[in-house]
């Protein structure tokens, strides 16, 4: 079935795919979105802009577009895996997981239908990266140094995931974990990134306000 062969399924020998994307997301994405954060501060760049357009500006700025391109870069990429999965194995009839009254009704209603549950998972992982993307931005321009926020990022990342009630649990479909678990790791970690941005927010743009510029 095209549903056990997509990524976020998990379900390749070893996992090896999937743990290769979800393990280094954080770094992936930093690679896109946040080394510019902290080149522009030490060619000087960041004085610039911050002189021409204004320090909360800028900051905000560079937050949206992380989340934006991060949430795009991996919605993309998740889609088109999705799209060649099922144009190779279509037809397919093995099936790692049936129906079973056993499961939690959460995870038979996702086996009814494998092709929105992948959609809505790809969806909701990309949004997910767009965070973890906004806050590894949020912690370069914080840091200033590009090693630190890649161990930074990562190590918070890793924390989460190695946890027993895993962050990766929330973006596999087809688990056997009920949809209160998941709500309540899912909500973890949005608060725990959303709040950590928000608080290097309010300290960049009002505790430390002016102070960069040398």
């Amino acid at each position: 079935m095209p549903y056990c062969a997509f990524i976020l399924a998990g379900y390749s020998v070893f996992q090896i795919p999937q743990k290769l994307l979800e393990w280094f997301l954080p770094i992936y994405l930093l690679v896109i979105v946040a080394d510019n954060a902290a080149t522009d501060y030490r060619v000087g760049y960041f004085n610039v802009m911050t002189v021409k357009c204004g320090k909360k500006r800028y900051f905000l700025d560079k937050l949206r577009t992380s989340f934006l391109v991060s949430f795009g870069v991996v919605l993309i990429s998740l889609f088109t895996n999705l799209l060649l999965v099922n144009i190779v194995f279509r037809g397919g009839t093995e099936e790692i997981m049936s129906i079973d009254p056993a499961w939690p009704d959460f995870t038979n209603l996702c086996l009814q239908n494998p092709i929105l549950t992948d959609i809505l998972y790809s969806v909701w992982f990309s949004f997910m990266a767009g965070l973890c993307g906004m806050l590894g931005a949020a912690l370069t321009f914080f840091l200033k140094n590009r090693k630190l926020s890649y161990i930074a990022s990562f190590g918070l990342w890793m924390i989460l995931v190695a946890q027993k009630k895993s962050l990766a649990l929330v973006w596999q479909p087809y688990t056997e974990y009920p949809f209160t678990t998941l709500l309540v790791i899912s909500a973890i970690f949005i608060i725990l990134y959303i709040g950590m941005t928000a608080m290097i927010a309010l300290y960049e743009l009002v505790l430390k306000s002016g102070k960069d510029i040398v």
